[in-house]
């Protein structure tokens, strides 16, 4: 990589850091639920301690603090104050039949996630997991309870369980994964950088298109067609780019004007 180039991406990595820094996240809001009143009684850390880990994963997870509660993937009547009926009769996650059995797991997550479950079901990971009950499933990066979006060197260390050089099954992808998700990340930053310019001028959908443009993008990561997704964001950086140099000419410009008014104020012509 050319010094140029550690530079730029440098700085879009402060810009990234810049845009995450003070926020705060909210607690949980979720309505009576007995499973939450149970599950997150303290005294499970002694009584059942792998129990009590999964509810604090889940109480500070995005799915906690949207108030997805158990329910949603596990099933039960979360209305119930009783344990067998509360729990409905839910089946162990090595059952077929199970919501949460590893081959159900797309469908599962589907069921809120519509676009990303589309997409993924154009890979060739759904296909293995259709037809051999085996390959990458939404769990596979995301987790579960405690869902996380990998950095490029998470998501570069989890594609190469499958591909490596022992197993011969493509062992670029690790790499080419990482260089996407950093291509992603790189346009949020530029995006971040100007959006909060046009914001501040009373233009807040300035760049609307291009916020649509990243977010398909996103989607589109789902169907594992590296090539495809990392040419959509090569478009995106150069529509950025070209903001960046017509957002730098504006504040050139502004500057100006800014001395020429403050010279006409001093000298009272």
């Amino acid at each position: 990589m050319s010094p140029r180039k550690r530079v730029v991406h440098l700085s879009l990595w402060m810009a990234v850091v810049a845009g995450f820094a003070g926020v705060a996240l909210a607690s949980p809001v979720v309505a009576a639920d007995s499973c939450v009143t149970c599950h997150g009684d303290a005294s499970w850390a002694v009584k059942n301690k792998k129990l009590f880990d999964y509810y604090q994963q889940w109480q500070g997870s995005v799915h906690g603090l949207n108030g997805v509660t158990c329910v949603a993937c596990h099933g039960g009547n979360a209305a119930a104050t009783e344990k067998s009926a509360a729990h409905g009769g839910d089946l162990a996650e090595s059952n077929p039949q199970s919501a949460i059995y590893y081959g159900n797991i797309p469908e599962l997550c589907g069921s809120c996630h519509q676009g990303v479950a589309s997409a993924f079901a154009q890979s060739k990971h759904a296909a293995r997991v259709k037809v051999l009950d085996g390959g990458p499933t939404c769990v596979t990066c995301h987790g579960s309870l405690n869902t996380e979006i990998l950095s490029p060197l998470k998501i570069a260390a989890v594609c190469e369980r499958c591909h490596n050089d022992a197993t011969g099954n493509h062992p670029a992808i690790p790499g080419r994964a990482s260089e996407v998700r950093r291509d992603d990340m790189m346009s949020e930053a530029f995006l971040h950088w100007a959006v909060a310019y046009y914001e501040a001028i009373g233009q807040p959908q300035a760049l609307a298109a291009e916020q649509g443009q990243l977010a398909a993008l996103r989607v589109a990561w789902h169907t594992f067609d590296l090539d495809q997704v990392q040419g959509g964001y090569e478009v995106i950086v150069k529509g950025l780019r070209d903001r960046q140099k017509e957002i730098q000419r504006a504040k050139v410009e502004a500057a100006k004007r800014a001395a020429r008014s403050k010279a006409k104020d001093k000298t009272g012509k």
